[in-house]
């Protein structure tokens, strides 16, 4: 049948195919899109500047041609896109035509423009290059009198995704507006390209012994290094869980990342896996209330930097506004090894006077930790907690350290004194499967000017201690209790620890800082012996024929053999106590016996003494006188 004659439904139905067969060859090569928007670093605009010219001929106002411009859809969503105009493009000029580029690596990429109604200019011609091949678009074929999605501009496929490509967008309409030369522009909102997926490492597996665990490194942290100082500030704001927070900003005045000089921030980690943090978009106002221009950044690991589009970041965060913002996140790493990080911003100064800044709110990474693999709670185990008071740990030198009285109780403070050459520090060694380290109060600390501290537990599990940043964040309804500094648990609970814990050098400033001690609390777990088990019972045998034999044939009957178990019953264990008692008794019951003895026999030998003999009469009791005496003889 001719094509000619297929109806309307037959071509949707034949092109709705030809898509589903693409897109399920796509997904059976592995390919995957990705979205690359307007205000990446990695889309290039040029000129920077231009320049409207005066009556003198001269230069009136220099400004950036690629105007940013940010909506706000029905579903709550933003959105940012660059436009430019067509009033002072040269065309014809290598130099000086309004253009974008970008190169990538990928089989297909999609171009797209902003949406209609949020264009400041009529779309007019462009000419779209890839790889030095051009077609010229004209804008207003495209679009439509009105629409709020956006517009695909131009596509390209088939390109190999093996190979490196350069894309390039050119304005060609120079008009300024006046008689028959009307003003034109044209938008840029994101493109797609589809390449391979990349292959990320696998995530790291921690031994037998050890576990991830998160560290957060606040702005103020002592590990975090500000380059050049001078152009980083520090803004100190009300948060929303805490009663202050601080970030650090710097703007591009004074930055050339064109000639290797950036301003960054930079530290060192053993991290599998790192994130970044911006400040809120609440705590932002507090520098600056007019609309905030980010400035594109960087993220160095050693020496493989990932460009970050900060901007559209800002604008996908649906979250408060008082929270920090994640600026970006990357795993795969290895924590056994140092990773050094540099943040760059890289934006340099505009010669048009364009301020746009960066700031640093946190960064947060997953480290390798200490960690025993007993199982708590322990049968029969017996939990305690053990605080140690500042006075009875090992201090250094122990004739700086002074006793303060604080409303809640006694403490320990040392200033940033050098003796011999070494700060002040302490240490304590404890048996437990946890320690929790505490500093005064909020009310015994309020304005001094705390000294950042390096606790290490075992000489080898180290960290940097922003103490100036934790006793900020404290509410003041906790203002009357100690304030922890530092802890840790599941360590062996059978195994001596050492903690020590040493004031550092505050080298960029000679101000008077203070270590404080309030007390360390030792979790540990008492396991008692347990008793012997009772002895097994004793079987007694015996064998019973189950037939007897018959006297004239041989039996062939086997003996069964019964197991009998006597239970034995445990004597009791009586102590010395009971023995003594049980002899005591058995004498007393001999003595009470002999004494009964006696007194029968002696009675018994009174009674046959008077009593006469073959029934004869009783003897007279009476006195018997010599006067009185019968001649006769008694009667035998």
């Amino acid at each position: 049948m001719p094509f000619r004659h297929l109806d309307l439904a037959m071509w949707r139905w034949l092109s709705a195919y030809i898509v589903l067969t693409y897109l399920h060859t796509v997904a059976q090569a592995g390919l995957v899109n990705v979205t690359v928007h307007s205000t990446n670093p990695q889309i290039q605009y040029a000129p920077e500047t231009s320049c409207r010219g005066n009556k003198a001929g001269g230069c009136g106002v220099r400004f950036e041609p690629w105007e940013l411009t940010t909506y706000t859809t029905v579903h709550n969503r933003r959105y940012s896109f660059h436009q430019v105009d067509s009033w002072g493009n040269e065309p014809s000029s290598e130099t000086m035509r309004r253009r974008f580029s970008f190169r990538f690596t990928g089989s297909a990429i999609y171009v797209y423009g902003a949406p209609r109604d949020y264009l400041s200019y009529p779309p007019g011609r462009q000419e779209i290059c890839l790889d030095g091949n051009c077609e010229v678009v004209n804008g207003g074929d495209k679009y439509e009198s009105s629409g709020t999605e956006p517009v695909l501009l131009w596509s390209s496929g088939d390109l190999g995704s093996s190979h490196a490509h350069l894309l390039e967008l050119r304005l060609l309409d120079n008009g300024n507006g006046w008689g028959w030369w009307p003003m034109t522009g044209t938008s840029f909102q994101h493109l797609v390209y589809t390449k391979e997926p990349t292959k990320e490492p696998p995530p790291y597996r921690p031994a037998n012994g050890t576990a991830l665990a998160n560290v957060t490194l606040h702005d103020t942290n002592y590990a975090i290094q500000y380059e050049p100082r001078e152009a980083w500030k520090q803004s100190t704001f009300s948060a929303l869980n805490t009663p202050r927070d601080t970030f650090h900003y710097s703007s591009n005045e004074g930055s050339h990342p064109e000639s290797g000089s950036f301003h960054q921030v930079s530290f060192e980690m053993q991290g599998a896996a790192i994130y970044v943090y911006g400040a809120s978009e609440d705590a932002l106002r507090t520098i600056e209330p007019k609309p905030y221009i980010h400035a594109p950044i960087d993220v160095c690991l050693d020496d493989e930097c990932h460009p970050i589009d900060v901007h559209q970041a800002y604008l996908d965060s649906t979250d408060d506004e008082h929270l920090p913002i994640l600026l970006w996140s990357y795993s795969g790493l290895s924590p056994e090894k140092t990773t050094f990080v540099h943040i760059r911003m890289l934006s340099g100064e505009s010669a048009a006077g364009v301020v746009r800044r960066s700031n640093f709110e946190r960064v947060v990474y997953t480290e390798l930790r200490p960690m025993s693999p007993i199982v708590h709670p322990i049968e029969r185990g017996i939990y305690h907690k053990k605080r140690v008071l500042y006075d009875a740990v090992d201090r250094f030198p122990l004739f700086r350290w002074k006793i303060e009285a604080g409303a809640s109780g006694s403490y320990g403070s040392v200033l940033n004194e050098k003796w011999y050459g070494k700060l002040p520090q302490w240490s304590y060694s404890a048996q437990g499967y946890g320690f929790r380290i505490y500093g005064p109060p909020l009310e015994s600390m309020r304005n001094l000017n705390h000294a950042a501290q390096r606790i290490c537990l075992n000489q080898n599990y180290c960290h940097y201690i922003d103490v100036g940043h934790i006793y900020m964040s404290i509410p003041n309804s906790y203002e009357d209790l100690p304030v922890l500094i530092w802890s840790i648990d599941g360590l062996d609970p059978f195994t001596k620890h050492a903690i020590t814990a040493e004031m550092v050098d505050h080298f960029y400033d000679q101000d008077k800082r203070v270590m404080a001690l309030s007390h360390v609390e030792t979790l540990w777990v008492e396991v008692p012996a347990a008793p012997p088990p009772p002895p097994p019972p004793k079987p007694s045998t015996s064998n019973t024929p189950t037939k007897t034999a018959s006297p004239t044939q041989p039996s062939t009957a086997q003996p069964t053999t019964t197991t009998v178990f006597v239970t034995l019953i445990p004597q009791p264990d009586h102590g010395t106590g009971y023995h003594v008692l049980l002899i005591f008794t058995g004498i007393s019951i001999c003595v009470i016996a002999l004494l009964f003895g006696y007194f029968s026999s002696h009675h018994l030998h009174r009674v046959r003494h008077y009593m006469p003999l073959n029934g004869g009469p009783h003897p007279n009791y009476g006195t018997v006188g010599e006067e009185n005496a019968s001649e006769q003889p008694p009667r035998a």
